[in-house]
């Protein structure tokens, strides 16, 4: 199995053909199954075959700002990752793929906010502050659905990495997270669907 990285997750993720799984050790992903082993988590390409796939190519979520311009790197036709400037001192990153699901992985760095976590009660009101910004620059459903979906729950008590579950479409959820790195505070917001 080539491994083409290492992560530590919280849950089980398809975004872009890549699977990556939960663990209390470590997890390797060999063709989408996971075989337990010891240590941190390797992620594998998962391929399909093209008529085997739900989704189509993958458009774009971003626009150009003033004065910023976004990197595209497109892996395949099904799956795209996208990175802009939103304000001084916030990156934004946004991967998008799948096959059978559709997913959105949304990863905000805040270079100006670097000490301490904040409360887990600030945590989607964080995220929800952060996804306006970037509404802006993007027309994208994906990204609508899921401020729609974190205003419906903003009142509820919510623990990072937690399922957030659209009321009225079961097979649309989001998870948020947030954590404090060497370049900033990082929230991480998963959108996905099923096809």
């Amino acid at each position: 199995m080539k491994v083409v990285g290492r992560l530590r997750m919280k849950r089980t993720i398809v975004l872009g053909g890549i699977v990556a799984a939960l663990s209390v050790g470590t997890i390797r992903v060999d063709a989408g199954r996971a075989v337990p082993s010891g240590g941190s988590v390797e992620v594998a390409p998962r391929t399909a075959p093209e008529d085997d796939c739900t989704l189509g190519e993958v458009a774009p979520i971003l626009n150009d700002g003033a004065g910023t311009t976004v990197e595209r790197l497109r892996r395949s036709p099904r799956q795209l990752i996208e990175r802009t400037l939103l304000a001084p001192g916030l990156r934004v990153e946004v991967a998008q793929g799948g096959c059978a699901h559709y997913g959105v992985q949304i990863t905000f760095t805040d270079e100006r906010k670097s000490a301490g976590r904040r409360p887990p009660d600030r945590l989607l009101s964080e995220a929800l502050k952060l996804l306006t910004a970037l509404k802006r620059r993007t027309e994208s459903s994906a990204v609508n659905a899921t401020v729609e979906i974190l205003t419906a729950h903003q009142r509820e008590a919510y623990e990072d990495g937690g399922v957030l579950q659209d009321r009225e479409f079961p097979d649309v959820t989001v998870y948020v997270s947030m954590r404090d790195g060497e370049n900033g505070r990082k929230v991480e917001v998963t959108y996905s669907l099923v096809l």
